[in-house]
């Protein structure tokens, strides 16, 4: 049986925590759950987000594709 961390990818990286939050509860509205890695240590300090790579969004290797369609879109949205 594989780890759980075989069956995750990460789909976005993020410098702020609240952008990371915004995007997992966008793809949790279509249906599809995503986890947040670095979220304790930038919610400490914001400033040590460069430090571990950001904050990281992941989801399942079965989500992947149609997470980045949803995430595609919800950027193109946001960005009007």
């Amino acid at each position: 049986m594989g780890s759980i961390m075989n069956d995750i990818v990460e789909i976005r990286v993020f410098y702020w925590l609240h952008e990371a939050e915004m995007a997992r509860m966008h793809l949790e509205s279509c249906g599809i759950s995503s986890e947040i890695f670095n979220a304790g240590i930038t919610a400490i300090n914001p400033l040590l987000g460069g430090a571990v790579g950001g904050v990281k969004l992941m989801v399942r290797k079965e989500d992947y594709e149609e997470s980045q369609k949803i995430l595609d879109q919800y950027d193109r949205e946001q960005n009007r």
